[in-house]
């Protein structure tokens, strides 16, 4: 990833903290000079250093991962355009500001059903968790989740390095950023809207 020093960040608890709001990532695989990409809800366990997930068994992006262990994760957070009229300065071209996190790593598929059920039931705990009345596989037919857990592979994916960037005018001056952020929350869409947040800590 281009990463200009001004927008790298180098804070892994705050980069973790990302993953973990954004875990919604795109999981890349190359085999023989054909890249793939799926679109894979994870977990970051922050103590082993590890993105886990599962595939249904008939994506055969994981027999990918045996083939070739090396893969990228990209998790993308808020992005909004960025107007120079925002900006007290003059002689400025538009933009774009957002924030992504690139993990490389190496990835190895999961052997036990009961370690890949782990997966399931943790990721699903993490989405429930906010819910009134939440979902628990225990509710379920247990010879049907049984059925269904044969039907999906889960895989692990040990963090070998990770590129963070946060791109939100950091290269502009106080006021050209708070111009934009103004505009932004005026603009009013949920992206402009988190961009603004975003760009408003960063400012503080």
């Amino acid at each position: 990833m281009y990463l200009p020093k001004p927008f790298a960040v180098e804070d892994e608890t705050q980069t973790f903290d990302f993953i973990e709001q954004n875990n919604f990532g795109i999981l890349v695989t190359n085999i023989k000079r054909t890249t793939n990409a799926n679109h894979v809800p994870f977990l970051l366990d922050r103590e082993k250093r590890q993105l886990l997930g599962h595939f249904a068994k008939s994506n055969n992006q994981w027999r990918e991962l045996e083939a070739n262990k090396n893969v990228l994760v990209i998790f993308q957070g808020p992005h909004a355009y960025i107007s120079p009229s925002w900006y007290v300065s003059e002689n400025l071209v538009p933009t774009w500001n957002f924030a992504a996190v690139h993990v490389y790593g190496e990835a190895e598929i999961v052997q036990s059903k009961d370690e890949t059920f782990g997966i399931v039931e943790s990721l699903s705990k993490k989405h429930e968790s906010g819910f009134d009345r939440p979902w628990q596989s225990a509710s379920m037919n247990q010879e049907v989740l049984q059925s269904m857990l044969g039907a999906i592979v889960g895989f692990k994916i040990n963090i070998m390095q990770i590129q963070a960037k946060a791109k939100l005018s950091q290269n502009r001056s106080e006021k050209d950023q708070a111009g934009a952020i103004d505009a932004l929350r005026k603009q009013g869409s949920e992206q402009e809207l988190a961009i603004a947040t975003l760009m408003q800590t960063e400012l503080e």
